[in-house]
Order: C-alpha cells, then structure tokens, then sequence
C-alpha cells in the first residue's frame, strides 16, 4: 500500500527465497514448494528492500573461460555521499547435468495445475510485448547495428583478447 515504487520484496519460506520488484509483484504470484496444507506451516519472512545501485553485466560464455568461475569488478556509481560504489563478483558455472536439473529443483513449475492455461497465455502476451519492446528500444538507439558492426570488426581483427578488443571500441563510442 505504501511502499515506494523503487523498492523491492523479498520472500522466504523455509530455505527458499523469491525477490521481485514491487511493480511484478503486483502483477504476478510468487511460487513456493509446499506439498500440502500440513507441510506448509513454515511463517513467511517479508522484506521490503530500498534498492541503492543497480547494473547488469554481460557474461562470458563457460565454454570460453578457464577453469569453473569468472570474475567480474562492477561499478556501480555513486552514492548519496558522492562514494563510488563497486562489487566484485565471482560467478561459477554449475556442470551442464546439474542446469539440466535445475528447473525442477526450482518449485516454481506448474505441475499440472489447470489454472495455469490462462496465466501461460497471460505470460506469452507479455513476453511478446516485452521482445517487441526491447526491439524498439534498441533500433531507436542503434545499438543492434552497433553490436553487429562491433562483432564484425572482432571477426576481421580476431584479437587475442576479444573482450578487450570489444571494450575499446565501446569506450570509443562514448
């Protein structure tokens, strides 16, 4: 009811935990793994988290990085009192046997519920809008052309370092 809009929730029950912005929240549920009414007696944690800084970072594909993890050193801007915010980050690659697992550890799937016909369709609707978002976003600011052009120039250089060969010309752009 009063929480501001850039706040997110988080939600554990038992030793599962869901965050989501407030924005989805309100427009989806959050699924937990409960067998039956009998099982679910854990009490749930709610908390409304202020998000301070915020950035994605594109991953380097496992296949192309030696060893099991990759670091990654993030900024993340200022805060309030002009500090520079950073993280570093190590992310390790989970074996292809265990991702393949992984969608059925998660207790999100809908295991046959009938309900779920109309809210799959619900969510196909938004994924197309959501695509045919991002489309538009990055065909008005050129960055699909960009991307591509960058990529060719890899393929023509084909420099040892093709990550830093791609940060340079990102940082040529600006």
């Amino acid at each position: 009811r009063h929480i501001r809009e850039d706040h997110a929730i988080s939600i554990r029950f038992g030793d599962v935990r869901r965050q989501i912005s407030l924005d989805k929240f309100r427009r989806n549920a959050l699924r937990f793994p409960c067998a039956n009414a009998e099982t679910c007696a854990e009490p749930l944690k709610i908390e409304v988290l202020q998000v301070i800084a915020s950035e994605r970072v594109a991953l380097r594909p496992a296949g192309e990085v030696a060893g099991d993890s990759m670091p990654y050193s993030v900024p993340l801007g200022f805060d309030a009192g002009g500090e520079e915010l950073g993280l570093d980050v190590n992310v390790r690659w989970r074996n292809s046997e265990a991702a393949r697992k992984a969608p059925s550890e998660s207790g999100s799937g809908a295991g046959g519920d009938a309900a779920a016909a109309p809210a799959d369709a619900r969510a196909s609707l938004e994924y197309k809008d959501a695509a045919r978002a991002a489309q538009d976003y990055l065909e008005h600011h050129g960055l699909l052309k960009y991307m591509q052009a960058v990529l060719h120039a890899v393929i023509q250089s084909k420099p040892d370092d093709p990550f830093a060969f791609m940060q340079k010309q990102l940082e040529a752009h600006r």
